[in-house]
């Protein structure tokens, strides 16, 4: 449950504290992102090829570092970051948020959800990871540098559906 807590914390802080262009490029399934660096949107293209849980980040000019969907992470060129791949998470709405590390900003959190279903497909418990982004790292283009660090397994699947 601390865990819980640690992470409404940060949620509250960074959302308050970053009032720049951290959020202006928007990541959709299918390969859309949509750029709201000019006031108006434009759009490009990602490398997500499904519709569920995708996340991103940018610097404060509003310069796309990386983003993510369920399971790999991507660079600002699309290509998928150095330690990018099986990154846990799953095909659901709200699965992986990224997160700007408290005082360091070379390192983002990336949070993903994990669920765990009965034999019918029906979840039984969700279970919460992070890993930690060097955005510094390869060169520019950055590398998970931490993965799959498990925060708590016994989350209510109703956590994974609002």
């Amino acid at each position: 449950m601390k865990h819980l807590y640690l992470i409404f914390l940060l949620l509250l802080f960074s959302i308050s504290g970053n009032a720049q262009g951290e959020y202006n490029i928007w990541c959709f399934g299918d390969s859309n992102l949509l750029d709201f660096n000019s006031g108006a949107p434009t759009h490009s293209l990602s490398s997500i090829k499904s519709a569920f849980a995708s996340a991103t980040i940018s610097d404060k000019n509003g310069n796309l570092l990386f983003y993510a969907q369920r399971d790999t992470v991507w660079s600002s060129n699309h290509s998928m970051m150095l330690n990018g791949d099986n990154i846990y998470g799953v095909a659901h709405e709200q699965s992986v948020n990224i997160l700007p590390y408290p005082c360091n900003d070379s390192l983002y959190y990336l949070f993903s959800l994990q669920l765990s279903h009965t034999g019918v497909g029906v979840i039984r418990t969700v279970s919460l990871f992070y890993s930690v982004i060097n955005i510094n790292g390869n060169n520019g283009l950055g590398e998970v540098v931490t993965k799959n660090i498990l925060l708590d397994s016994s989350l209510a699947p109703g956590f994974a559906m609002t």
